[in-house]
């Protein structure tokens, strides 16, 4: 009755409500009564059938669909809610309602998906006369730093402040501005040296504020200048809160999972989602800001379809993300779809985020896209490839020195990278020397779930040159920060070889055997606790091991690539036309490293068989000096 003031609106609402058609109940809010004296009995739409409705009006009745835009924005604008009614007004097609509320919303900071529309609305309206009115010139600004515009941006902010009337104080709000496009840039230092240049001037703006807090948390996460306390930055999200509000809870759960926090990150993100989705709707920049931590959280804790479910459909809203945004997005979305089986899908869109990185002029996302390239090339066991993507990274480390996050990042990104193709290549130590790069960078400290990979792939390298008891202290100081963090596909998305030692201490690790038998259920391994009576009978009944031969193969049987000593290791059993299981018995294995060797000595032999290795073997041994 309040938009079509029609008298048998109550009549219908009752009716509908009745038969539960399309409509939800809306939550009450403090501020929800209307001019007209209305202060119950509102109502939502289903998100789908608002979808379908908007669409069939769209198409066949544009001219009621911009008047009804046109009593939403009539209706806010009574309650109060000049933010929220300038998104209906931009519909609505009527350049006095958006001059109107433009106006009523020039000292604040505007609603931020209606910002979306306005670029569009704006292109119809001849600039000089866009000109004529600050209040859009300020629109315009933000406008264009919510679309990722930084040089349109820049442009407007300036005519904004040429244009501003003696009094009005437009620093603040340009500073704000201009720190957000900073933040898009990847430039941490000039967003808190713009953000400190505000100390002791008062903002007189809550969603200002929350926009200010929010940049500084990130940067100074980034920079490892994070404040003492966060509880002013913790809110519990609330029924009415702004969309601004919203995302500055969201920025918390995104800085968690930066740090590799994914339990953190899902207590800190989980609600806000929900709130930001119920208020402003699914593909909402707040939403799909909260989505991105959640669903990387809900990743990394093998919730493989709770984590699609929350990343759908958001890519295109994602785009005018800041860089971290951005990163997670490509990152995890393309993990999910290798994980779903879309591998040349993963990969090709992979390769897409890396070009976009690069048009936009930010190297640290192509570094993690062409690290994750590498990645998923090696366990592919694609080496030739690897080896050409790693020659990509050392480019970028070569380009972009420095102490800056983005240059560390870089650099850890390239280090790790060269970890794992000198693993693959049989070069433990060169692993442990790249791995010690890793080590020695500060943002290693920042973003733990990179101290938990490096660890993990340190103990792939001693295991590698037969140093058990360094390899087992790395994997426990891996197993012990994973617990406390919640990471679990860390350990699983490293491969096979990561798997096998998991395997080698299931039930060995009765600190952690939980946490230790999650991550073998996960990587579908088996978890047999220590001292059971069945892998005590099993022991017992097994024949006694083998004697293996003490004259190894030579290091050199791989034509240029050498064998580790756990391959060579392996290999001398193998001519005794010993099964998986008895090398493994022999050598105090699980059965899945004795499989994973197997794979990397076939590889390294250029042969497919056990007999092939064999014959390799026993030729290369003869082989004079």
């Amino acid at each position: 009755m309040q938009l079509s003031g029609r008298a048998q609106a109550p009549a219908w609402l009752a009716e509908i409500a009745a038969r539960g058609l399309f409509l939800q109940p809306a939550p009450a809010e403090s501020d929800e009564a209307s001019a007209d004296g209305a202060s119950a009995g509102w109502y939502r739409l289903h998100p789908l059938f608002r979808a379908h409705l908007l669409h069939d009006l769209e198409q066949h009745q544009p001219a009621t669909l911009q008047g009804l835009h046109g009593l939403a924005a009539a209706w806010l604008a009574r309650c109060g809610k000049p933010a929220e009614a300038i998104g209906h007004a931009l519909h609505s097609g009527d350049f006095d309602r958006v001059l109107a509320l433009a106006q009523a919303t020039a000292s604040h900071l505007p609603g931020i998906s209606p910002l979306r529309d306005f670029l569009q609305w704006s292109d119809g309206i001849a600039p000089a006369r866009l000109a004529m009115h600050p209040a859009l010139l300020l629109a315009a600004a933000w406008a264009c730093v919510v679309s990722v515009r930084p040089q349109h941006a820049e442009h407007w902010i300036r005519r904004w402040e040429a244009s501003a009337g003696p009094g009005v104080n437009t620093g603040v709000q340009a500073t704000v501005m201009r720190a957000a496009i900073a933040a898009q840039q990847d430039d941490h230092p000039r967003v808190l040296a713009l953000l400190d240049s505000l100390q002791g001037q008062p903002l007189d703006n809550p969603a200002l504020e929350q926009a200010r807090m929010s940049l500084a948390l990130r940067s100074g996460t980034m920079l490892g200048r994070q404040p003492r306390s966060r509880a002013p930055y913790r809110c519990a999200a609330q029924a009415g809160d702004t969309e601004i509000a919203l995302m500055g809870a969201g920025t918390l759960a995104l800085v968690a999972w930066i740090e590799g926090n994914a339990y953190e990150a899902l207590r800190l993100g989980t609600d806000v989602l929900a709130a930001a989705q119920h208020a402003f709707g699914r593909r909402s920049i707040a939403a799909s800001l909260c989505a991105v931590p959640v669903a990387a959280a809900l990743y990394e804790q093998d919730r493989i379809a709770d984590a699609s479910e929350v990343l759908a459909g958001r890519l295109q809203t994602l785009r005018t993300g800041t860089p971290d945004v951005l990163i997670e997005a490509a990152l995890y979305h393309a993990r999910l779809q290798w994980l779903a089986g879309a591998r040349h899908e993963a990969l090709a869109e992979l390769a897409e985020a890396e070009a976009m990185f690069h048009r936009r002029g930010l190297p640290r996302g192509v570094a993690r896209m062409v690290a994750e390239r590498q990645r998923l090339a090696l366990l592919g066991n694609d080496l030739r490839h690897a080896q050409r993507l790693q020659a990509a990274l050392e480019e970028l480390v070569r380009q972009y020195p420095g102490e800056t996050p983005r240059s560390q990042e870089i650099a850890a990104a390239a280090a790790l990278a060269r970890a794992r193709l000198a693993l693959a290549q049989g070069d433990p130590a060169g692993a442990l020397a790249a791995l010690d790069v890793v080590r020695a960078l500060p943002t290693a400290s920042i973003r733990e779930h990179l101290m938990v990979t490096a660890e993990l792939l340190q103990a792939i390298a001693f295991d590698d040159l037969y140093r058990p008891d360094a390899a087992r202290q790395y994997l426990d100081a891996a197993l012990a920060a994973g617990e406390r963090l919640g990471l679990v596909r860390t350990f699983i998305d490293e491969g096979e070889r990561t798997c096998a030692l998991l395997a080698s201490v299931a039930g060995d690790a009765p600190a952690r055997s939980a946490y230790v038998a999650r991550l073998c259920e996960a990587a579908a391994l088996p978890a047999p606790m220590a001292g059971s009576a069945e892998s005590t009978h099993e022991t017992a009944l097994a024949p006694a091991a083998p004697a293996v031969p003490a004259a190894l193969p030579p290091a050199d049987v791989g034509k240029g690539r050498l064998l580790t000593p756990r391959e060579r290791e392996i290999l001398a059993p193998l001519e005794q036309a010993m099964s998986n299981k008895r090398i493994a018995l022999a050598l105090n294995l699980s059965v899945d490293t004795v499989k994973w060797n197997l794979r990397q000595i076939y590889a390294k032999l250029n042969v497919s068989r056990r007999y092939d290795a064999i014959l390799v073997a026993r030729s290369a041994a003869q082989r004079p000096g």
